[in-house]
């Protein structure tokens, strides 16, 4: 699998291992790789799902006795970009668990 460089900030830099192929193919051109908009998009993409989940969540265990939840799930980031829910969390670039606390009763 490629391998980036991209600067986060300053002197601070990363390699963002992503996909070019697979389910990420949308089409037979070939698209620049872009780490960085691909680690923006990974840590964006987990602030909200992590919002989604965890008001979904809330709502669903509303007076049911239920005092937390933990939910994990994997982000997987191509070349370009794009950002999916891992399959296997553990083949994710990107490991998110939430601690959700619910209402209860």
């Amino acid at each position: 699998m490629p391998v980036f460089t991209t600067q986060l900030e300053g002197e601070h830099w990363m390699l963002v291992e992503a996909e070019t192929a697979g389910a990420f193919a949308k089409s037979d051109s070939e698209e620049r790789p872009n780490p960085m908009l691909a680690f923006h998009r990974a840590v964006s993409a987990m602030g909200t799902l992590g919002r989604v989940l965890s008001g979904q969540i809330r709502r669903e265990y509303e007076g049911r006795g239920i005092e937390s939840a933990e939910v994990g799930f994997g982000i997987k980031i191509d070349h370009t970009g794009l950002v999916m829910i891992a399959l296997e969390g553990e083949k994710a670039q990107f490991t998110v668990k939430l601690n959700i606390r619910t209402a209860g009763d």
